[in-house]
C-alpha cells in the first residue's frame, strides 16, 4: 500500500472518530455531562444488526438507528436526568457504571468472541487496484462522516430546535427564580447524538 492508500485511510478513521467526538460534544454542551457509555450504544446497535440480520438490509439498518436511538434515551433517562444536580464526578462514575454494566451484559449474552454481520458485502469490493487498494466501504464511510458531521455542526445554528440548545445547559443551573423548559430539548440532542453514529 502506498501513501495515498495510508492517508485515505486515516481520513475514513478520523471521519469515524469525528462522528464519535461531535455527538460526545452535543451532549457535553446541552447537559454538560460527559456520557462515557456512548460505546456500549454503539455496541449495543451492532449486536441488535446481527440479531436482526436475517431481515432485509434496509430494515435492518433501520431498526439499528432506532435500537441506539432508543438505548441512549434510556439512559438518558435513567441515569442523567436523576443526577441534575449532582457533582460532576457522581455523574462521570455514574456512566463508568452504565459502560461496565452494558459491556457485562454483552458478554453474558453474546460470548467474548463477538460475532459478524455479512451485509453489504458488495462494499467490500476494490476500486482501484495495483499498488492503490480503496475499498467501496472506505468512500462510504467518508462521506456518510461527512454528512452526519456536517449536520450535527449545522443542527445547533440552522434549527430551531438547536437554536434552543444552549437554554438547557443554563437552565441546569439558572439563577434564582428562572427556569427553562429543557426536557425535550434535552432529551432529543441524546437522541440525535446517537443517531449520528447509531
Amino acid at each position: 500500500m502506498n501513501v495515498v492508500g495510508y492517508l485515505v485511510d486515516a481520513v475514513s478513521l478520523g471521519a469515524l472518530f469525528a462522528l464519535i467526538a461531535v455527538s460526545v460534544g452535543l451532549v457535553f454542551g446541552v447537559l454538560r455531562q460527559i456520557n462515557l457509555a456512548q460505546g456500549e450504544v454503539i455496541t449495543f446497535g451492532a449486536y441488535s444488526l446481527w440479531l436482526m440480520r436475517t431481515l432485509p438490509v434496509w430494515l435492518a439498518i433501520l431498526l439499528c438507528f432506532g435500537v441506539c436511538i432508543a438505548g441512549s434515551l434510556v439512559i438518558q433517562v435513567a441515569v442523567f436526568r436523576p443526577l441534575r444536580g449532582a457533582s460532576p464526578l457522581t455523574t462521570l462514575i455514574a456512566t463508568f457504571g452504565v459502560s461496565y454494566g452494558l459491556e457485562a451484559l454483552w458478554l453474558i449474552a453474546f460470548g467474548p468472541s463477538g460475532n459478524t454481520v455479512s451485509m453489504l458485502t458488495g462494499l467490500n469490493n476494490t476500486l482501484v487496484g495495483g499498488a492503490l487498494s480503496l475499498r467501496l466501504i472506505t468512500l462510504v464511510k467518508i462521506g456518510s462522516a461527512a454528512a452526519l458531521v456536517g449536520g450535527l455542526l449545522l443542527l445547533p445554528f440552522r434549527t430551531s430546535l438547536g437554536l434552543r440548545m444552549p437554554a438547557p445547559a443554563a437552565a441546569l443551573h439558572p439563577p434564582p427564580r428562572v427556569r427553562l423548559p429543557n426536557r425535550p430539548v434535552v432529551t432529543s440532542s441524546s437522541g440525535a447524538s446517537e443517531a449520528s453514529h447509531g
